[in-house]
């Protein structure tokens, strides 16, 4: 079976994309900010148990986990990487237009735009995971990067079939979709 997908690169979708993966990362950093915050509401009760109980050197051992703790905080707030947000540039996108052609074996893609054009054959085994959104398809190659694959855009086959394909071209694990 052979499914062709033509997608054009836009800002907005490329935008989409971008916006997806930070609320992913904002959503690991409020889990770790919840449960770190949980952890020194824990000390503090502690300490006010101690401190009725008169046991002075474990309060200035919570004391120091708490000022850790909030220098902690800060710091994976304030951290670069963090807070970076992933950006492109428009011109980059004006203009591009993906055809892929998957087969049961691999998938080829043919990229054209105002400046460049691109061909390159890849192998399944490449793709890391394969997530679904309601307008396209995700094939990540690495945590960060991925082939959008535009869901109005097939030529030949349709989404099911695509779906299809992916559930016996990639490890099951990998797979995040409909």
């Amino acid at each position: 079976m052979e499914i062709k997908n033509t997608t054009s690169h836009t800002y907005d979708t490329l935008m989409a994309f971008n916006r997806q993966h930070q609320r992913k990362l904002m959503t690991a950093m409020t889990v770790i900010v919840c449960v770190c915050t949980g952890i020194m509401l824990l000390a503090v009760v502690a300490s006010a148990i101690l401190s009725a109980l008169e046991i002075e050197p474990f309060n200035t051992q919570i004391a120091r986990a708490a000022a850790i703790y909030v220098l902690l905080a800060v710091f994976l707030l304030l951290w670069p990487p963090l807070r970076r947000k992933k950006t492109c540039t428009k011109q980059a996108t004006v203009h591009t237009v993906v055809n892929y052609t998957f087969t049961e074996e691999s998938f080829v893609e043919n990229s054209t735009s105002d400046t460049t054009n691109s061909h390159s054959e890849n192998q399944y085994a490449v793709i890391v995971k394969v997530t679904e959104s309601k307008d396209a398809f995700y094939l990540y190659v690495n945590h960060m990067a991925a082939h959008i694959i535009s869901k109005d855009g097939f030529t030949e086959g349709n989404e099911q079939d695509f779906r299809l394909l992916l559930r016996t071209v990639i490890d099951p694990k990998k797979l995040h979709i409909k």
